[in-house]
């Protein structure tokens, strides 16, 4: 069993991995991704996603994602949602398919939603949604009215803060430990 780290875009999410990898209560191996683009490469959706798989192999594997990191955790579900024992999801950072995540001029969606699809790949039981009341990418409400629609099995959790941090870790603990 492996857990991954999957931070945001911004390299100043290596802290916020850092302080949520020491703050973790898990037996498992702890991994915090580091994007290419991070190194002075570009960042690529598949190649990431790619890499990320070749590390979980065949393993079980449970993901905390934060920002852009839920984005690529998204597109590993896709691929291996079968192998994912737990997901938490924090600062989701899309909504819709219209209104759709760019980096760099490059759109992260596909024609068909991403997170709609990725999330359809594991049990709701196993999704933990943390989303800031305020969040200035995407609000609580409207992540909740979005996903909610489709998943309402998903447990959700308002974050009181209005940025896009998620100091979580007890949360983050709680829902890894539960059956």
């Amino acid at each position: 069993m492996l857990t991954l780290i999957l931070p945001g875009y911004s390299p100043s999410n290596y802290d916020w991995a850092k302080e949520t990898k020491s703050g973790l209560r898990v037996s498992s191996e702890v991994v915090i991704w580091e994007w290419e683009h991070w190194k002075g490469g570009l960042f690529n959706l598949d190649r990431e996603t790619g890499n990320i798989i070749k590390l979980v192999g065949k393993g079980d594997v449970k993901i905390i994602a934060k920002s852009v990191g839920t984005r690529v955790a998204m597109k590993v579900l896709i691929a291996i949602g079968g192998q994912v024992e737990k997901l938490i999801l924090c600062g989701i950072p899309t909504k819709t398919d219209t209104e759709n995540l760019s980096i760099g001029g490059k759109n992260l969606d596909t024609e068909d939603n991403l997170c709609i699809q990725g999330l359809s790949k594991i049990d709701p039981a196993k999704v933990l949604i943390i989303q800031n009341d305020h969040d200035p990418l995407v609000t609580f409400t409207e992540i909740k009215k979005f996903i909610g629609a489709s998943f309402s099995e998903i447990k959700f959790v308002k974050g009181e803060r209005s940025d896009h941090h998620y100091p979580y870790t007890s949360l983050f603990n709680k829902f890894l430990s539960e059956d």
